[in-house]
């Protein structure tokens, strides 16, 4: 047996808004940082490009390509993320001077 009080006239509780996780925005904020400047400052985009993808970035989009493939495939992230290393390694230009 259970008893339920019901007061006449209360007023309803609202549900609690979730506030927006703080990496959420951090990753929003980046996000616009770098579509903003790739659109309006194409030197401020190839300098983030080469933060980015140091060396030959066709080298390392190519090796990106393959890793995203890999995990697609269902290969384990840490294979995967060998076998991206080892290709950029592998065309890797060692300065030796």
């Amino acid at each position: 047996m259970s008893y339920q009080v019901v007061y006449p006239g209360g007023q309803e509780k609202q549900p609690k808004k979730k506030p927006t996780s703080f990496v959420l925005m951090l990753c929003g904020c980046i996000l616009a940082f770098v579509l903003l400047t790739a659109r309006f400052w194409p030197e401020g985009a190839q300098v983030m490009q080469q933060l980015l993808l140091p060396g030959d970035a066709a080298v390392t989009a190519a090796a990106l390509e393959d890793f995203a493939a890999e995990l697609q495939a269902g290969e384990q992230l840490s294979g995967a993320l060998e076998n991206f290393c080892r290709s950029i390694l592998e065309n890797a230009e060692l300065d030796t001077n």
